[in-house]
């Protein structure tokens, strides 16, 4: 399966896919069993996660997987009762957290059994993509 089709055409079949064919993690690409929680050690590794991508070409963090060694065993899917507040609590996080800022698209794929967390990058300069790294703040 491949990640290049709108995410709200994605399906549990698609999101299977990747873990038939051990689809690995790669630059674009990593998995999570779990949705970020609140503490600082979650939040920690979630900006490192959307630093990564962001100061490379994007990517998408893919969450309610079991993975080893960064190949997909299982499709356990995330539970996302509020996907407004969800898309609120990552956006503060991300504001609060990184600089530049970013945009980010949180949604749910494949009937509600994963969610996928793609992230832009905020266009500046009449569309020119930015300069700066984005960090850690």
């Amino acid at each position: 399966m491949s990640l290049d089709k709108t995410l709200e055409s994605i399906t549990e079949r698609d999101l299977q896919a990747l873990v038939d064919d051990q689809k690995a993690e790669r630059k674009t690409l990593e998995y999570k069993q779990t949705l970020p929680g609140g503490s600082d050690d979650n939040r920690k590794e979630f900006l490192a996660d959307v630093s990564s991508f962001a100061n490379a070409s994007g990517g998408h963090l893919l969450f309610g997987f079991e993975e080893q060694a960064g190949v997909p065993q299982k499709l356990v899917g995330a539970q996302v009762d509020d996907i407004d507040g969800l898309k609120l609590r990552l956006e503060n996080m991300l504001r609060d957290g990184l600089s530049p800022r970013l945009l980010i698209l949180p949604r749910l794929c494949g009937g509600g059994k994963s969610s996928d967390i793609l992230f832009h990058k905020e266009k500046k300069n009449h569309g020119q993509e930015p300069k700066d790294l984005h960090r850690r703040v």
